[in-house]
């Protein structure tokens, strides 16, 4: 069974516009062939959206001609820890191959596609963009360093 997420979190969104109105108008569009969406926006933002998606330099096009000027924010997982755990199965230990190749990476709820932080960052510079910042998330430095660490709910992955 394959769940749409995506559908669910946009119903929801137009719901809390109906109870809670704060002036955001919501579109449900493909992003391969964006309508006509009026004047340009302040900031795009596609979390997890370009790996998923075949033609995404299109996308990305699309998504930067919305704004123009204005800020578009992407989220991508970052090409080395794809499939940790198919690789822990099969090697018994995390391994990448194939980095520099853009290839299909199946799912259990559709294909993702595999490709550099490079590809996508040398793309908006073709688009005429500026980066403004590149983000790696991480542990904050407060508590969650010196607290005590937890006992393990799950067993370790097999040797």
């Amino acid at each position: 069974m394959v769940k749409n997420f995506g559908q669910s979190l946009y119903e929801f969104a137009v719901e809390r516009e109906t109870v809670a109105p704060l002036g955001i108008r919501y579109v449900q569009a493909d992003l391969c062939a964006l309508p006509d969406l009026g004047a340009p926006f302040d900031a795009v933002v596609a979390s997890m959206v370009l790996p998923a998606i075949p033609d995404w330099t299109g996308v990305m096009r699309a998504c930067v001609d919305a704004l123009k000027p204005g800020l578009f924010v992407f989220t991508v997982n970052h090409p080395c820890f794809e499939q940790l755990w198919p690789s822990w199965r099969e090697h018994g230990e995390y391994r990448t191959r194939r980095y520099l190749a853009e290839y299909e990476i199946p799912g259990p709820s559709g294909v993702d596609f595999h490709r550099t932080i490079a590809t996508y960052l040398n793309q908006l510079v073709r688009l005429g963009c500026q980066v403004a910042e590149i983000a790696e998330p991480g542990l904050d430095a407060g508590p969650n360093r010196s607290a005590p660490l937890a006992p393990r709910s799950t067993p370790d992955p097999p040797r």
